[in-house]
């Protein structure tokens, strides 16, 4: 029989059954605000309804072979060995053969190496290829769950099974050519940085396309000298020629300005109102050429920064 126990956050019951599927989010919370000292998170989870307890005990089972599969796989570590343990630390006990974990461990260490090569991380992003025939069978719960928009952690939650299973599949499903792995896009302040770079840069571009470039940056300038915040916002993040800025040092010059619960929403209100007036000097700009004439009456004019920049 084998039990493990680990301290771990990723490896505690609630974080398995989340992964798994068994549990949503909200229900992971909830079940930790109503858990009671003496109870543990699984049973206050069968309590409320959220899981059953044969799934329960499956996924206890999963939880095991997972801590003793990052334990045997890990780089760097101290070990001991104990002559005794106490019995009440141990919440379960699963009929798992240690000669087939050992066994299993030293695959995944073998294999993992190669699906790194193709699927970095568990929030990279696997899409379809098109016209490219029905893939085996027993790919196929997987391949189906593949949308172009779940990560590799998200398709395993939607079919209830492990990581490291899923990006078997996946690698196989790639190897066959009938998936491509993206890298994930940002999210959070991140992904407004993001979509901000790339509307200033757009801007910025379009003017310089007309040569009224330089113009342009001079009243950007302006701007941030006289709107009092963006001269600590923008410190040592830019703008760089194209107008762009340093994501990481906007984020913590921001996290100094507003403190760290209001970051983010700062952050992207000031960002939204340089574009804004970058968008609203750049206009006139863009329907006159340097010599005064319309654009509209040139050949080779720029379609409307609305339409590129939205």
């Amino acid at each position: 029989a084998v039990a493990a126990r680990s301290s771990a956050p990723g490896e505690r019951i609630g974080e398995v059954l989340y992964r798994y599927g068994a549990l949503s989010r909200p229900q992971v919370d909830a079940t930790l605000a109503a858990a009671a000292p003496d109870v543990r998170f699984g049973e206050t989870a069968v309590k409320l309804g959220f899981v059953p307890r044969e799934r329960l005990y499956q996924l206890l089972s999963a939880q095991a072979e997972e801590i003793a599969y990052r334990v045997l796989l890990a780089g760097e570590g101290m070990f001991y060995f104990l002559a005794g343990f106490e019995e009440e630390q141990i919440p379960t006990r699963h009929s798992l053969p240690v000669h087939a974990l050992l066994l299993e461990a030293v695959r995944r260490m073998d294999e993992l190496r190669y699906f790194r090569e193709r699927i970095p991380s568990d929030q990279h992003v696997p899409a379809r290829l098109p016209d490219r025939g029905p893939p085996p069978e027993e790919l196929r719960a997987v391949y189906d769950a593949v949308d172009g928009q779940r990560s590799v952690a998200e398709v395993a939650r939607a079919l209830g099974q492990g990581e490291f299973e899923t990006t078997r599949a996946l690698f196989q499903l790639a190897q066959s050519g009938r998936v491509v792995v993206r890298a994930p896009g940002p999210t959070g302040a991140a992904a407004g940085i993001a979509l901000f770079n790339e509307a200033i840069a757009s801007i910025l571009s379009a003017v310089d396309g007309v040569q009224r470039g330089d113009e342009v940056r001079w009243q950007l300038a302006a701007f941030v000298a006289g709107a009092g915040i963006y001269d600590a916002l923008f410190r040592g993040a830019g703008p760089a020629p194209d107008g762009t800025f340093e994501p990481a040092r906007l984020l913590e010059n921001a996290t100094l300005i507003a403190g760290a619960e209001q970051a983010e929403a700062m952050l992207s209100q000031w960002l939204r109102e340089y574009v804004s007036f970058a968008m609203f000097v750049a206009e006139p700009c863009l329907r006159l050429s340097p010599e005064g004439i319309p654009l509209s009456r040139r050949s080779d004019n720029q379609p409307p920064l609305s339409k590129r920049v939205a």
